[in-house]
């Protein structure tokens, strides 16, 4: 999710002050913390080096003026990490990512990195050129339907489709009571325009298998699949119905989606990193809408779950503020 301002944390109170949730109990009792850059809310797998690795997006999400943020590499064979030099970007470039994407094209590997620039109001879509441990700045993309970007799915000739989280950006009335005002839009490497006729109550994590794009929603806590042809979805269905919907990434043919159960734990965690925020992740499958939990943890081992991945027997799972993310053995049932 992206990084929260104090305006809208009364809001915040209020929706979670409504909601209930029954807390499943914990699933694994096994995890390793592996330390890495702060808030780190966004990683995809990244397999065209000769080691598998994570590419993280990490910032400092609980401060109001925080310095620029970081791309890191975690070698998932020698579980060593480092930033990864941005080399080419324009001079005093602001960088504060949050969703990514990763796509090759003809051989070559871009990382799409949605990055906010709260001092000059600019929301931004930035390319980079994957060159071993160094990203080489190729674009920035800017545009006035890129309202309040959560997160991003790239094709293969370098086009996108963004999910935004809003209408308008930090609207309380959207969060408060759910209003379906986020847009889908697609951008063809020259323009931008709706990809679909509906909007949506906080749109977040998307990704995509073919001609099928799949869309988490955390204020409507639907999971939805559109075919998607000609820069345009349509035949929109509900996979499933979870609340707090985070990012997406995918495990062979299933979908992986991290979520946040407990809205008011959510938000005392972010005032306090000292307090819990349950973390949950959930395997679904796209044809059917079935839907396993994977894992579920009051908080203590890792709060505020953003993302997960399933690499050899291993979930790896971001969050939101804290700068860790969590290794967790599968269990014999889930490999």
């Amino acid at each position: 999710m992206k990084k929260i301002t104090y305006h809208l944390l009364f809001i915040f109170v209020l929706i979670a002050l409504f909601q209930s949730c029954a807390i499943p109990k914990n699933t694994h009792k096994e995890s390793t913390q592996i330390p890495i850059g702060p808030g780190p809310e966004d990683f995809i797998l990244d397999e065209s080096q000769d080691q598998p690795r994570l590419l993280i997006s990490c910032d400092e999400r609980r401060a109001e003026n925080p310095p620029n943020g970081e791309i890191y590499s975690f070698n998932l064979i020698t579980e060593e990490n480092q930033k990864m030099p941005r080399l080419g970007e324009p001079e005093d470039f602001i960088f504060h990512p949050h969703g990514i994407d990763l796509n090759c094209e003809s051989g070559t590997c871009y990382l799409y990195v949605i990055s906010h620039n709260e001092r000059d109001h600019l929301e931004s879509i930035v390319k980079y050129e994957v060159d071993g441990l160094n990203l080489k700045f190729v674009a920035v993309y800017n545009d006035p339907l890129l309202v309040s970007p959560n997160a991003l799915t790239a094709f293969g000739d370098g086009t996108f489709l963004v999910s935004n989280d809003a209408g308008k950006k930090g609207s309380i009335w959207e969060m408060l009571f759910k209003l379906k005002r986020a847009k889908l839009i697609f951008f063809d490497g020259e323009k931008y325009t709706q990809a679909y006729h509906k909007k949506h109550a906080y749109g977040n994590g998307i990704t995509h298998r073919g001609n099928q794009v799949y869309l988490a929603t955390t204020r409507q806590n639907k999971l939805f699949a559109f075919d998607f042809e000609n820069g345009k979805l349509s035949n929109r269905r509900t996979l499933a119905k979870i609340k707090g919907q985070d990012n997406l990434r995918f495990d062979g043919e299933d979908l992986i989606l991290a979520v946040h159960l407990k809205l008011l734990a959510f938000i005392k965690h972010f005032k306090n990193a000292e307090k819990k925020s349950p973390s949950t992740v959930y395997r679904i499958d796209p044809k059917t809408g079935e839907k396993e939990l994977v894992y579920i943890n009051d908080g203590e081992q890792i709060s505020a779950s953003a993302t997960g991945i399933i690499y050899q027997n291993n979930l790896y799972i971001s969050q939101v503020f804290d700068p860790f993310i969590l290794k967790v053995p599968l269990t014999e049932e889930q490999k």
